[in-house]
């Protein structure tokens, strides 16, 4: 069960990202930065008000092992008064956001984009419904369909001279698109039954998650409102377009795994010996992959902007280089959360956040001290401190091999550094051609970082090994 929800999570993942990054080519080659810019001023808004509207039932009901629908319902009906306050807020609060920002083009933009509230909340039990089944097929389907159906009406308001509006109906699109799926393949209606004494239990559970998914919402969009307020918004464009590259690495190294991984450690929560064996194994892989991934970006990133986003996204390359540095933390840090999570430690992970938000804000006082490129060090330096903030929580709960995986990490960061050296020294002897000198750059770094593996004998190239053994068996039955 766990491998097959891993596997169609990671296939949904794959297509749901591959059909959005082509979308964005054509979005970005269309529309200006300053586009761009204009959509994440208020999604910053958007994304922290977003996490008032579930309060952290929608992971509770996952959490819980006995749910009745009174449970269900209960849910269902909180979460969509909640969304239809915060709609209101928003449609006459529009004003307040764009005086915030000294743009008054933001008013109507903020006032259609409330409407995504509403769309979100008919959908969070339904969606509860079917991780609890773990019925990844499902939602990888009602994903990819989504992001294809709002994309191709977006790059086609785009074609039309919409501007802005073509990212902005995209998303309102993509949110409704989804919830028709999730209604149509849950086939659940609720009932018109509300309990406060149904609620509480979940709460109980989900209120710390709630906490600690409020503050992080702020951290993750702080950069934004700070970039928004101080920089234009074609700056803001640039940073959110590297940033968006980025999370591929972040997506395609753990985003399965550590999307499948909370709902199946939960049902083996009272077996800690299992958790450690799948935590350890999933922190081996995934590190490699990280790496992998985020050198592979890191060499080509002027090649691959320019030839993707054309020149006019050049200053972005700078911002993309310094987020790759620090890249392979994030999926790091998820596994390292996903046990936590499952045990029912939601107090652990509220005390981590609290801990860790206070070394990022460091990193946001001292870094924006020497502009966006400084705040971007800084974060550098703070996921590694997080990391060992995360690992030494975990440990206590489970004790986990820190000396063998630590030596695997250094082992990974090694065979990047030395790749990526390699090659960046013989750059400019490759093709003058974009797309050649990027499939150059990849193949060479590719096989360097796997060899260099292959000679410390890491897990991740025994993974990489066994699983092209299996395939060729296959393919030879």
């Amino acid at each position: 069960m766990l491998k097959k929800g891993i596997l169609w999570d990671f296939i949904g993942k794959f297509f749901k990202q591959g059909i959005g990054f082509i979308i964005s080519i054509f979005l970005a080659r269309l529309l200006t930065p300053e586009d761009f810019g204009l959509v994440g001023m208020v999604m910053a808004f958007v994304a922290i008000a977003q996490i008032f509207v579930d309060m952290g039932f929608g992971t509770a009901l996952v959490q819980r092992e006995k749910v009745e629908e009174i449970h269900f319902s209960s849910v269902f009906w909180l979460n969509i008064s909640i969304a239809l306050i915060i709609t209101l807020t928003f449609f006459w609060g529009a004003e307040l956001i764009a005086d915030f920002y000294h743009r008054e083009e933001l008013i109507p933009i903020v006032k259609v984009m409330s409407l995504l509230f509403i769309i979100y909340s008919l959908g969070i039990v339904n969606r509860s419904q079917l991780l609890r089944n773990m019925d990844f097929k499902s939602l990888s389907i009602i994903n990819v369909f989504a992001t294809l159906i709002s994309g191709i009406v977006g790059v086609g308001m785009a074609l039309t001279g919409y501007g802005v509006w073509a990212i902005i109906i995209q998303s309102l699109l993509s949110g409704v698109v989804t919830l028709s799926l999730l209604w149509l393949r849950t086939k659940w209606i609720p009932s018109f039954i509300w309990s406060l004494d149904a609620l509480k239990p979940l709460w109980n559970f989900g209120y710390k998650l709630f906490i600690s998914g409020v503050i992080q919402r702020i951290f993750d969009r702080l950069d934004v409102f700070i970039i928004g307020k101080m920089f234009t918004p074609s700056d803001l464009g640039f940073f959110t377009r590297s940033k968006s590259l980025n999370q591929l690495v972040v997506d395609y190294s753990s985003g399965s795994i550590s999307s499948v991984l909370f709902p199946a450690l939960s049902k083996k929560q009272n077996d800690p010996d299992q958790i450690k064996t799948i935590v350890v194994k999933a922190l081996q892989v995934v590190g490699g992959a990280a790496f992998l991934i985020s050198g592979l970006l890191f060499i080509s990133a002027e090649e691959i902007i320019v030839f993707l986003f054309t020149d006019k996204w050049l200053p972005a390359v700078p911002y993309f280089k310094i987020l790759l540095l620090s890249t392979y933390a994030y999926p790091l840090n998820a596994i390292i959360m996903s046990p936590i999570q499952s045990l029912g430690r939601t107090d652990v992970v509220l005390k981590l956040q609290l801990m860790k938000k206070s070394v990022l804000l460091s990193g946001f006082i001292i870094g924006f001290i020497w502009g966006i490129n400084g705040y971007l060090y800084s974060l550098t330096i703070v996921y590694i401190i997080n990391l060992l903030l995360n690992s030494y929580f975990l440990n206590k709960l489970i004790i986990l091999p820190k000396s063998k995986l630590t030596i695997e990490l250094i082992k990974q960061a090694i065979s990047t550094i030395i790749s990526a050296y390699i090659i960046l020294h013989f750059h400019s002897y490759f093709s003058e051609i974009l797309f050649l000198r990027i499939i150059i750059n990849s193949t060479f770094f590719s096989v360097l970082f796997l060899l260099i593996n292959y000679i410390f004998k890491t897990h991740f190239i025994k993974f990489v090994l066994n699983t092209i053994v299996q395939l060729y068996s296959k393919y030879k039955q």
